[in-house]
């Protein structure tokens, strides 16, 4: 009976999850950071193992992540930029793994978005909006709004530039 050792390459799929985990927290990454990991590894992780079969980490392939990709366009109806946030965590992981030669050489790429036009204001939403309140019937809150909205429409600021603006006040 011959005993079969496992290179170092040939590293289980949790066991290279578990040792990655590790790596990120001497890392000193922050726990919000470590969450994301956790959750969107442990998802393609699962995956790896009950839906494709694969054991060891170089097992792994380019194709293994366009299967992924199909798998959570359809199983859970992620848009572009969902499944993205998913690749990433993916991505870092497989760099990882690829220092130590536990997976080929590819790279991960992410999927083209596509944008959606959000809604705009009509011209009557607009004058609604920006029809100046009467003063002496108008409370502080709804003034106040006026005056931020009309400011940042007539500078061009952005959220941004306002944040900036109040920090500014208080120094």
């Amino acid at each position: 009976m011959k005993i079969k050792l496992n290179s170092s390459s040939e590293k289980d799929v949790m066991e290279g999850f578990k040792e990655f985990m590790q790596y990120s927290k001497a890392r000193n990454l922050s726990k919000a950071t470590l969450y994301y990991y956790r959750s969107k590894l442990n998802r393609f992780c699962d995956w790896l193992i009950k839906d494709e079969e694969i054991i060891t980490l170089d097992e792994i392939i380019k194709q293994t992540i366009q299967r992924y990709i199909i798998n959570l366009q359809m199983n859970y109806n992620l848009n572009d930029k969902s499944i993205n946030t998913h690749l990433r965590a993916v991505k870092v992981f497989l760099n990882y793994c690829q220092q130590f030669a536990y997976v080929g050489d590819f790279r991960v790429k992410l999927i083209q978005t596509q944008d959606k036009v959000k809604d705009t204001y009509t011209n009557q939403e607009l004058k609604v909006l920006l029809k100046k309140p009467n003063i002496k019937k108008v409370n502080f809150a709804e003034f106040r709004t006026w005056v931020t909205i009309n400011w940042n429409l007539k500078n061009n600021y952005k959220s941004e530039g306002l944040l900036v603006l109040r920090f500014l006040q208080f120094e």
